[in-house]
């Protein structure tokens, strides 16, 4: 934690300094936000993100991102939510692909039984995405999210302990569950600055 409080800081004094450069705001900063959804059989991804940063030239940058996501299927599914810190490089034929990693600030899961979840705590996760940036704005792309371990407290109502007293519905701890996270899907999201049309060769 630590450590990911340290590169915030930095990313901060960062954007401050940069406000000295010859550079217009306009091109120093990046904004982008996207929602991502992959419905597959039973298996349902979802993804909500949005990212602000640097950028040192118009090809490399450096950013902060909000994520909340959930990943999984309609019997067992969870979700995190958190803020991480991603490299974004954008090629001159528009394409953009960011990759980085952040801390899990917020977890949630659910089956399809009587058990209940609460949020314990989680390992960072890691973050990919590749998106075309058309020159509208919007971009159009590829994300994949994924956590080793997430914690949850388990509960059980306790008619399913002995005696079985079904009238009985108050939760009874039933230890601590691990569980990885993966999120995956096709995207749709604004990107900004612009995309500025290619030089041509003289």
């Amino acid at each position: 934690m630590k450590t990911f409080s340290l590169l915030l800081s930095c990313f901060f004094l960062l954007l401050t300094t940069s406000a000295f450069g010859q550079r217009k705001a306009s091109d120093r900063i990046y904004v982008d936000a996207n929602v991502g959804l992959l419905i597959f059989e039973n298996s349902l991804s979802g993804q909500l993100q949005a990212g602000l940063g640097y950028r040192f030239n118009e090809r490399h940058g450096l950013g902060l991102s909000y994520h909340r996501e959930s990943g999984g299927n309609v019997y067992n599914y969870a979700g995190i939510q958190g803020f991480g810190v991603d490299y974004r490089y954008s090629s001159a034929w528009g394409f953009i692909t960011k990759v980085g990693f952040g801390k899990i600030t917020d977890g949630w899961a659910g089956e399809d039984t009587s058990r209940q979840f609460e949020f314990r705590g989680g390992k960072m996760f890691t973050d990919l995405s590749f998106a075309y940036h058309l020159r509208i704005g919007i971009t159009l792309g590829l994300y994949l999210t994924q956590s080793p371990e997430l914690k949850f407290a388990t509960y059980l109502p306790a008619y399913e302990f002995p005696p079985y007293d079904y009238d009985n519905d108050e939760l009874v701890f039933d230890g601590v569950s691990a569980r990885s996270f993966t999120s995956a899907g096709i995207t749709v999201g604004l990107a900004l600055p612009l995309r500025k049309r290619r030089k041509k060769r003289e």
